[in-house]
């Protein structure tokens, strides 16, 4: 389970927004189009592209992000393995949860920032729709008047007490783990 603790309180006073509506974070998989009930829309966690069917879904996150490479349809169908401990809202890859991290609870993770010292803080905007190729952090700081507060995210194994701030460490915890034989329940 992922797990999320606030390193250090907003650095300056909290800045009223300009009436500009929050992002929707209804689960990915549960969003769906109201005039026609029975199709889901799937909204990429990265890049908010909409997609009709879970297989879309995946081969999207292959080729476009470089995501979930070897997972299968019938992985995908187990659900999302991380959960945000804020919201519970639930993603497939780190990256989407970073991104989530930022927009919705301004989160930063250690990580982000790194990617943002080496402008690859890309993206799209959640509450304005731009997109940008880098520099993201400081647009929502600007442009938005986001606070951003430090982060850490903590994944830890549901069998065992093996906690890691490494998704991928967790990983590969599991995959060597006797009792869950590789499967990435304990992700969850």
């Amino acid at each position: 389970m992922a797990q999320i603790r606030t390193i250090a309180p907003p650095s300056r006073p909290t800045v009223p927004s300009r009436n500009v509506p929050a992002p929707s974070r209804a689960p990915v998989l549960q969003r769906a189009i109201p005039s026609r009930p029975t199709i889901t829309r799937l909204s990429c966690e990265i890049c908010d592209t909409t997609l009709d069917r879970l297989q879309t879904y995946l081969e999207h996150m292959q080729h476009n992000h470089k995501k979930l490479e070897g997972k299968t349809l019938s992985d995908m169908q187990q659900g999302a393995p991380l959960a945000c401990s804020r919201c519970k809202d639930r993603f497939w890859c780190y990256d989407g949860l970073e991104r989530h991290l930022v927009m919705a609870h301004g989160l930063v993770t250690q990580e982000f920032l790194r990617k943002a010292q080496n402008k690859q803080d890309g993206g799209r905007c959640q509450i304005c729709k731009k997109q940008y190729a880098f520099n993201m952090l400081q647009h929502l700081v600007q442009e938005h008047q986001k606070n951003l507060c430090s982060a850490e995210i903590r994944y830890s194994c549901d069998v065992c007490q093996y906690s890691t701030t490494v998704y991928q460490e967790l990983e590969t915890h599991l995959l060597q783990h006797p009792k869950t034989n590789g499967t990435s329940k304990a992700a969850s």
